[in-house]
């Protein structure tokens, strides 16, 4: 008789484990986005940004490292088929190859 109640036990704490991860998930996509609107209405001045928050500098610095939040950088690039200009919010270096792709393949428009 015991043996019967656990495995319904270990399905039910299975699924509340699996609906607990979706739930973390949805929160920090809707945290990550609402942080962005605010560093991008204040124009990503950050300790205008924590204050509108209502939350300390360090946090606010430590939920964009959790959140993978960073600045765009805006990069040009020259080529023989015009200047193109995009946003990005890539960290490290992007190689030429991938930005010529991406200018030749219509990702980016020209400037101007």
């Amino acid at each position: 008789m015991e043996r019967d109640t656990e495995v319904p036990f270990l399905e039910r704490l299975m699924m509340a484990s699996e609906i607990y991860n979706k739930l973390r998930e949805h929160l920090a996509e809707w945290e990550r986005g609402f942080i962005l609107e605010a560093l991008e209405t204040c124009k990503w001045d950050k300790k205008k940004t924590a204050k509108v928050l209502d939350i300390g500098l360090s946090s606010l610095y430590r939920k964009m490292l959790i959140l993978k939040i960073r600045k765009p950088r805006t990069i040009t690039l020259g080529t023989s088929i015009g200047t193109f200009k995009f946003e990005t919010n890539y960290q490290d270096t992007i190689e030429v190859g991938t930005l010529l792709y991406l200018c030749e393949n219509g990702k980016v428009s020209p400037e101007g």
